[in-house]
């Protein structure tokens, strides 16, 4: 019966009348597998609420001879990660992007191919870098709790849920290092000598690092300096190194992020990718597509976050990043706007807009 009426509203909003039932079962079909699949689990939903009666909602607002191209949009191009995929990317990403690093690194101190993958795993060399190793949250969405119960290998001790740790957890992580590198590894230096910083995404790589008038700022140049507040702590190596770890990210997020580090003399750090969103799946700028979110979005949601150092709109989403992405736990404001601008109930707002895929937002201007 719930089908039968969200099918109804969504045959009314696409003009179809009682006797073009098999057009509309072309339309729906695919869209309830997906429904059922994904899309109903989006973490922006409330109770109750389904992704189905949503697009008819969503499409209704957009005049007739639009919705066809915003439907091909969802059916075509939309990209939408669930959490099952997610959970599936952070399973990855240290048995293949951080542990194969590990093992190159301890090969060259054991002076054997790292292909010689049983010889380094078993031995000395390779247990005392990896328990050397620190994993640190960038963010809520770095899952961190998921990813040490996917990594049996790895010890509660070795976590910092934030990366920048207070001074008292700092030096209980270093504490239990010290205890276990006496027992297995007497000798070497009782400091945290790697640090992996995961976070699950990134869209343009802006917020994380960047530079201004000679001036850093961003996410991974506080945490550079937490970092370094460490050595002189004595929980950090002096030389330590460091690898950025992301579920998911753009591609041209991956191409500034490596640039970035670069320019900022970050040398011993290196970025991991997960899951790329390649540039060949960005919205075309110049696409119809690309027009309607223009024409629909609304000027009161650029605010100075989502327009700083850009352009003046966030209509194809943070610094033009045209992604079509959605999360199932939030869609990022990298993504077009017409996927998460939601203006109904701002008095501020002319258009009243109404999003498919509703957006928390983390950071506001006016707080």
């Amino acid at each position: 019966m719930k089908y039968a009426l969200a099918e109804e509203l969504f045959g009314a909003v696409m003009g179809l009348g009682a006797g073009e039932t098999d057009e509309l079962v072309r339309l729906v079909r695919p869209l309830r597998h997906m429904s059922d699949y994904k899309f109903d689990s989006y973490g922006g939903y409330g109770a109750g609420i389904k992704f189905l009666e949503t697009l008819s909602i969503w499409l209704n607002q957009f005049n007739e001879d639009e919705r066809e191209v915003a439907l091909d949009f969802i059916r075509n191009d939309l990209v939408f990660l669930s959490d099952r995929e997610i959970q599936h990317a952070l399973s990855l990403a240290y048995q293949d992007l951080v542990r194969p690093a590990l093992i190159r690194r301890a090969a060259g101190e054991l002076g054997v191919d790292p292909w010689r993958i049983s010889t380094v795993l078993e031995s000395i060399e390779f247990r005392t870098l990896q328990r050397r190793t620190m994993f640190m949250g960038l963010a809520d969405g770095a899952r961190l709790d998921q990813f040490r119960r996917a990594n049996p290998a790895l010890v509660h001790d070795q976590f910092s849920v934030t990366a920048e740790p207070p001074p008292r957890v700092a030096a209980g992580l270093q504490g239990d290092l010290a205890e276990w590198l006496k027992r297995s590894a007497p000798g070497v230096e009782p400091t945290f000598c790697h640090f992996v910083l995961v976070d699950d995404f990134s869209g343009s790589g802006y917020t994380a690092l960047r530079e201004k008038n000679g001036i850093w700022s961003g996410k991974l140049h506080h945490v550079r300096k937490a970092l370094d507040q460490l050595v002189v702590d004595g929980v950090a190596a002096t030389g330590y190194t460091v690898d950025v770890v992301l579920y998911t990210a753009s591609e041209a997020a991956t191409r500034v992020l490596c640039a970035q580090l670069r320019a900022a003399g970050l040398k011993k750090w290196s970025l991991s990718v997960v899951q790329v969103i390649p540039d060949s799946q960005l919205v075309d700028p110049d696409s119809p597509f690309a027009e309607l979110c223009r024409r629909y979005h609304d000027p009161v949601v650029d605010d100075k976050v989502k327009t700083e150092a850009a352009s003046s709109t966030a209509a194809l989403g943070f610094r033009d990043s045209r992604l079509p992405l959605v999360l199932s736990h939030n869609t990022p404001n990298n993504s077009v706007g017409v996927l998460w601008e939601n203006t109904v109930d701002d008095p501020r707002s002319s258009k009243k807009f109404t999003p498919l895929f509703p957006r928390h937002e983390r950071h506001k201007a006016d707080r």
